[in-house]
């Protein structure tokens, strides 16, 4: 909205006083004022006719608009109103909508029809057609291979193929006790054990091997390697390594929770070293909180509740009881990071 003789363009701020100051300055050229000066005068002020009131509110668009409306000669095309361009036109402040046009259609399946017509034509055998393959290439992608789980038809054989490959990638990957401690943390006759504890609880068809998918876990465990990398590492995309991680994690922790128990006094007595029998010989258990680090998460209540000012990062802490000859007897249910170690204690 404008008043007295400001333009009434919305985002326009030149009016007659800013003409008349500007009028007073000195022209650098005929080193005189330059109301006074042969130069053109670069914006001038002009009022609305009341013939042309109507086109000229049509296109300012303005929804209250002034009882004197003006318009500097920054919006109109000749720089003042003429015959052929008697209303502002330039530099309205808003913007006119966009014609879109019509997006071309591109049928790509003509062309490939008439590509395999001119193989019969000619007599070239046709060559047989993948679900995962184009006409052009005839290249398998392998990475399609983990979103087919709906069809029944050949997912057998394409998990077979793949769980041989990745089968003897995972066993030339440990050789040895120092392979399997890098990787899982634990011994190769552990890792084995392990494996053929879990093998019937696989539920879910992945493509992978289970001693792959548990391979995959243990190492997520004990390195956080990254996602992407680990699917990189065992041929298979980052939605399927997740998928894999989150199942055997939830799984394990099922099937090997009856493994915790809570030690007798006197097996803890029988096997407490000597340490501990000379200097604390009526140590039951040793109890920390152990924290891991925790993407961040988008929900704010989350977040705050799992953000760790020691560790300055989101974390989830664990209360864990250890007996004196190091083996685990207790593990509590997660907390966030911003608990503190005498709460979770207090549970």
């Amino acid at each position: 909205m404008s008043s007295g003789s400001t333009c009434a363009v919305v985002g326009c701020f030149n009016n007659s006083k800013k003409i008349s100051n500007f009028l007073e300055t000195e022209c650098f050229q005929h080193n005189i004022r330059r109301r006074e000066c042969p130069c053109p005068v670069p914006d001038q002020i002009h009022s609305m006719p009341e013939s042309r009131r109507l086109e000229w509110l049509a296109a300012l668009k303005l929804k209250h608009p002034p009882k004197k409306v003006y318009v500097c000669s920054h919006h109109f095309v000749d720089k003042r109103p003429t015959d052929d361009h008697p209303n502002p036109e330039l530099y309205l402040g808003y913007d006119r909508p966009v014609v879109k046009k019509r997006r071309a259609i591109v049928r790509v399946e003509s062309t490939a029809t008439a590509e395999v017509t001119d193989q019969e034509d000619e007599g070239i055998p046709e060559v047989p057609q993948s679900s995962y393959s184009t006409i052009s290439t005839q290249w398998e992608d392998p990475s399609l291979w983990d979103h087919n789980y709906g069809e029944q038809q050949g997912v057998e054989e394409m998990a077979k193929d793949a769980s041989t490959q990745t089968e003897d990638f995972s066993y030339s990957m440990l050789q040895s006790d120092a392979d399997s401690f890098l990787y899982t943390g634990v011994s190769l006759e552990t890792f084995n054990s392990l494996v053929s504890t879990l093998d019937g609880f696989a539920e879910r068809a992945f493509v992978l091997s289970v001693r792959d998918q548990i391979l995959m876990t243990l190492i997520k465990c004990k390195l956080n390697r990254v996602l992407g990398d680990l699917g990189r590492q065992f041929h298979v995309s980052q939605s399927v390594a997740s998928k894999v991680i989150s199942f055997w994690i939830d799984k394990m922790e099922e099937v090997l929770r009856p493994l915790i128990i809570w030690l007798p006094k006197e097996t803890i007595k029988a096997t407490m070293p000597t340490a501990f029998k000379e200097c604390f010989p009526n140590t039951t258990c040793v109890i920390d909180c152990s924290e891991s680090l925790l993407q961040k998460a988008e929900n704010l209540d989350s977040r705050g509740e799992s953000y760790s000012h020691y560790y300055s990062h989101n974390t989830i802490k664990y209360l864990v009881a250890v007996a004196p000859c190091g083996l685990i007897m207790f593990i509590s249910t997660g907390y966030g990071g911003r608990a503190s170690d005498k709460y979770c204690i207090s549970l």
